[in-house]
């Protein structure tokens, strides 16, 4: 839900139809592009090399003149991201710094953005005294009806365990996008599947 909603403000979702605006999207687990628009902008032969080429792939479906839509697909499309928490921590680690573009400032922003929304109403429930509690409260709450209402939309079931679980998944999507920042710098480059991409 977190990576699900970071994805979708980061990516300006909203102005994804505009074709006056940039913001694209793509998933890697499922774009549909037209032939005639995919062998305009050059196909996959254009994202060669390109760690996070789901995202190019929408970027270059827009720029060819390409209309483009995100859809919550509900109950017509279903797949297993990553098995495990440690195998979506190794998989993010391949794509975060690469999706901001590999700059520094932007990663600090993403994690004071996260720290902010996916921390901060939930240390003012423990931290604040009295009534001042009463707005943490209120946020905490809308936080937990927000990942409801998404997890119904994007997956068909209630996202309450999601929503609560919010500052937990805040940390490690914090955790993930340090990692991806500092082995990526460290290694002069990506590491995917034992092969160091620099």
């Amino acid at each position: 839900g977190v990576f699900g909603l970071a994805m979708l403000i980061g990516r300006q979702v909203w102005d994804v139809p505009d074709p006056r605006r940039s913001a694209s999207i793509g998933i890697g687990a499922f774009n549909l592009v037209r032939r005639d628009l995919y062998d305009r902008f050059g196909g996959h032969a254009a994202l060669r090399l390109e760690v996070v080429d789901d995202l190019a792939l929408g970027v270059e479906a827009k720029r060819a003149g390409g209309r483009s839509e995100a859809l919550f697909a509900g109950d017509l499309v279903w797949l297993r991201w990553y098995p495990s928490v440690a195998a979506t921590v190794r998989g993010l680690t391949k794509n975060l710094f690469a999706a901001v573009g590999y700059s520094v400032p932007a990663v600090m922003g993403v994690l004071a953005l996260q720290a902010v929304l996916g921390l901060g109403p939930y240390l003012g429930l423990l931290l604040a005294p009295g009534p001042a509690r009463l707005p943490y409260l209120a946020t905490s709450l809308g936080i937990l009806v927000a990942f409801a209402v998404y997890g119904r939309r994007s997956s068909g079931e209630g996202g309450w365990a999601a929503g609560l679980l919010v500052p937990a998944a805040a940390l490690l999507f914090m955790a993930a996008f340090v990692r991806s920042t500092y082995l990526t710098l460290a290694r002069g480059g990506v590491e995917w599947r034992a092969t160091l991409y620099p």
